[in-house]
């Protein structure tokens, strides 16, 4: 694995694989001393077309590491609903996973499930799987 210093330089990189590259690696190892960088490269790659998949795995990798300033942009996202959006369905996990107090807690995914349409509601129901969460009975 990249050092966080390369990893850094590989967020800020004019290639877009390096940027995926990157936004993977700081996602599953959780680097979370690499949230700020991460956060700034989102809002670069955000304003580039045909950056879809490089804006999914940067907000999913927000997420793991629990960026909280990553919260607005993600707001934002979720408002517009988009109904058959990976960068939506990314927003939606990323959201759940910040959003949540503990692995018990289902709040998050309850409040998405009431608005969403088909890429939120998909994307909010994920981090239930892949993080083993454990909803209490009376939510």
């Amino acid at each position: 694995m990249l050092d966080p210093a390369e990893l850094e330089n590989l967020l800020g990189s004019k290639k877009a694989a390096d940027r995926l590259k990157a936004a993977k690696l700081v996602g599953q190892n959780q680097l979370k001393q690499l949230e700020i960088p991460l956060l700034a490269a989102y809002l670069k790659e955000k304003a580039k077309d045909n950056s879809w998949k490089n804006q999914y795995e940067m907000l999913v990798a927000l997420g793991l590491i629990g960026c909280k300033e990553a919260l607005q942009p993600i707001h934002s996202i979720l408002r517009i609903n988009e109904p058959h959006d990976m960068v939506t369905y990314g927003a939606a996990q990323s959201y759940v996973r910040l959003l949540r107090t503990d692995l018990d807690d289902a709040t998050p995914i309850l409040e998405l499930l009431e608005t969403g349409r088909f890429s939120t509601i998909s994307g909010a129901l994920i981090p239930l799987g892949y993080d083993r969460m454990m909803p209490l009975d009376q939510e």
